[in-house]
């Protein structure tokens, strides 16, 4: 068995710290200054039924606000424009999709280049799905624990080998569900997955990849290190699988996105989601709407979800998950999770790296349950990032491996537009 090595260092120890004072603060002055603003904005009466909500009609939707209407410089703004239609013509893509927000409005949604550009050319839609690539880690696998946890089945700092018999064997025994999430579980960065089909078969094939897992070898001790690993959240989604009784994205679709109106997010999508999805490959290299990640390709045969990519999505349901992180698990007055499994995957909970529960954290302080903003990022060229102190969420989608599937400098013009973005919105990054 073949497992790729990764690689991290830091501290050792993770964190497990009640709700903080900070955080509840932090939820609750955020709702009250959204309240009262929506409320002077709108010039109608606000309908308060436990989440941060505009008005009656508005309650379910982001509301498209144009920038000068909150104070904010729209030349400012424009910039981005610059980037990304310079990202798409020097070929780095072949489009891409931005949402900016602020509260509940929506400043900025627009779409660029193209959606296909071969065997038939096809512009891109502001509506477009795309591969989100590892932004699954969070907004699905990681989002599925929490929602086991809430509902009592699933124990954070519990062993992982309570829920998989995969993890009954030596080495792996103590690994916990909360270094899964926080990639400090010492587990390899990959699998292997050529040398698993000369071992078990061609894929899909779910269940030779958990065996698979039992047989990998750690990489370092449990809790000592952070290694960035696709293992951990394959089995998280195996996992929540278990637990649920169902397959992951079923549970999800059921619990989460359908209440938050996510109808363009799966892991098998339909034919209208299908219809308005960026290929993730060069043309005929590959099925529009099948994963592009190898490893997720081979778990899901039709009875799994890959766990660590495998979720397509579009940049306005993304923009929904964000708002309901920014109510504090809150959504058209439900409540979808509770206020400390969001702290759980907001805040930073291991000593070994700037990690919470399922995203990469900002911290100005970088001390346990600190965040200011979290982000995620995807090979497929995705960027997710939601500021927590400024009521700010960017969805950045492109199609980038439908020109050239290889490693791409994606990350550098990530920053530009965010540089952009905090400059015109008022906040570092």
């Amino acid at each position: 068995m073949s497992c790729a090595r990764g690689d991290g260092g830091g501290r050792s120890g993770d964190l497990a710290s009640p709700v903080s004072g900070t955080f509840r603060l932090r939820v609750a002055w955020a709702r009250m200054v959204l309240l009262c603003a929506m409320v002077a904005f709108c010039g109608c009466s606000a309908h308060y039924r436990g989440t941060p909500i505009a008005d009656a009609q508005d309650r379910r939707e982001l509301v498209r606000v144009a920038p000068g209407a909150v104070g904010i410089e729209k030349a400012k703004l424009e910039r981005v424009d610059d980037i990304v239609a310079e990202v798409v013509a020097a070929g780095r893509t072949a489009g891409a999709v931005v949402v900016i927000g602020k509260g509940h409005s929506v400043l900025y949604r627009r779409a660029y280049g193209d959606l296909q550009v071969a065997p038939r050319r096809r512009g891109m839609r502001r509506d477009a799905v795309f591969d989100l690539a590892s932004i699954s880690k969070p907004v699905s696998t990681a989002a599925g624990v929490m929602l086991l946890y809430d509902e009592g089945k699933v124990d954070i700092d519990g062993r992982a080998s309570r829920y998989l018999s995969e993890f009954d064997t030596p080495d792996k025994r103590g690994i916990t569900v909360r270094q899964l999430l926080t990639h400090t579980s010492g587990l390899p960065a990959g699998i292997h997955i050529p040398t698993l089909e000369r071992r078990a078969g061609p894929g899909p094939n779910a269940q030779a990849y958990y065996e698979a897992i039992a047989r990998c070898p750690l990489s370092a001790t449990p809790g000592t290190r952070f290694i960035y690993s696709d293992v951990n959240y394959a089995a998280l989604a195996h996992l929540v699988a278990v637990v649920a009784g169902q397959r992951m994205d079923e549970y999800l679709r059921e619990r989460l996105y359908r209440p938050l109106g996510m109808k363009s997010t799966g892991y098998y999508l339909g034919r209208n989601a299908l219809s308005r999805t960026a290929p993730n490959k060069p043309a005929g290299a590959g099925r529009i709407g099948l994963v592009h990640d190898p490893t997720a390709r081979y778990i899901q045969d039709g009875a799994a979800a890959g766990g660590n990519a495998g979720l397509f999505s579009s940049a306005d349901d993304l923009a929904r998950f964000a708002r309901m992180l920014l109510n504090g698990g809150t959504w058209d007055g439900h409540r979808l999770l509770s206020e400390r499994a969001v702290e759980l995957m907001t805040t930073r909970q291991t000593r070994v790296a700037p990690r919470s529960l399922g995203w990469h954290v900002f911290s100005s302080t970088g001390e346990a349950g600190s965040a200011t903003a979290i982000s995620h990022t995807g090979w497929t060229g995705t960027y997710m990032y939601v500021n927590f102190q400024h009521e700010v969420f960017v969805i950045y989608l492109t199609n980038r491996t439908h020109l050239r599937d290889e490693p791409d400098a994606t990350g550098r013009r990530v920053n530009e537009v965010m540089a952009v973005i905090a400059d015109a919105l008022g906040f570092e990054y």
